[in-house]
């Protein structure tokens, strides 16, 4: 799930930029934990935490919103 998601993040977007919009995604829906190594703070997102919140604020496309969506949700149904 996470390389999948990184790439609907990151597609089309600069390097910089692709950075930036997993940091958020991260930041707003993962799960916070005890820092393992500098600069790691959250968990990346469970597809259950991304299925029904609101990503208009992580400044992705509405193509992208919506393809992250249906990724989670089939991750979900899809689950061994």
């Amino acid at each position: 799930m996470i390389a999948h998601a990184a790439a609907v993040v990151t597609q089309q977007v600069a390097v910089a930029r692709s950075s930036e919009l997993l940091a958020r995604l991260v930041e707003r829906f993962g799960k916070p934990i005890e820092p393992l190594m500098p600069g790691v703070h959250y968990l990346f997102p469970t597809p259950a935490a991304l299925v029904d919140v609101n990503m208009d604020t992580l400044g992705l496309g509405q193509k992208q919103h919506e393809a992250l969506r249906q990724l989670a949700s089939l991750s979900l149904v899809y689950r061994h």
